[in-house]
């Protein structure tokens, strides 16, 4: 494995293409996913973040060693020399699943989210295809983006916290603290 000019690790080989990546990908966010409709059936869906490139691009450029982690399954290589090029591919890979699965979305505005409904069934027969250890990189993959993409609410619900001991603070005045 090589350093390319920006840091990172090139030259490591994807055990996925990129078509198999979206759709294991698609299936792991259903699988991981607790929103369950349909609740007399078994169907789930997959909620895609609205920013999911955004946050694959924080998790693949963060330093801990994440982009060396998830190389096993993206083409590190393509996405750090060209990353444009590769989230046009890899958006291209996830709009062709969908169409060969005759699978529609719906957008979710609430949680700024792509829902992709997926059965059980579905979910077991694309995760049976795949070992252990790749089932274990793409699970922490899909839970980073699903937190990651969590993060805009805890942020905003945060910052209005703070706003209301702010206000709280103005309206009480200065508190002095004794010795």
């Amino acid at each position: 494995m090589l350093k390319n000019d920006i840091n990172h690790f090139y030259e490591t080989t994807a055990l996925l293409e990129q078509s198999r990546f979206a759709e294991l990908f698609l299936a792991t966010l259903a699988y991981k996913t607790s929103i369950i409709y349909f609740y007399k059936t078994n169907k789930k869906m997959a909620q895609l973040p609205s920013d999911f490139k955004k946050t694959i691009e924080t998790i693949m450029f963060c330093e801990n060693g994440w982009g060396i982690r998830f190389s096993t399954l993206l083409d590190s290589e393509k996405y750090y020399k060209n990353q444009y090029g590769w989230e046009n591919d890899f958006s291209n890979a996830i709009s062709t699943y969908l169409k060969g699965k005759n699978k529609s979305i719906e957008y979710d505005f609430f949680h700024d989210a792509v829902l992709i409904q997926f059965t059980d069934q579905e979910i077991s027969e694309i995760r049976s295809l795949y070992d252990e250890d790749i089932l274990g990189i793409v699970d922490h993959f899909v839970s980073l983006v699903q937190n990651f993409s969590e993060n805009r609410s805890h942020d905003l619900l945060g910052k209005e916290s703070e706003r209301e001991i702010h206000k709280q603070y103005i309206r009480t005045g200065p508190y002095t603290w004794s010795k």
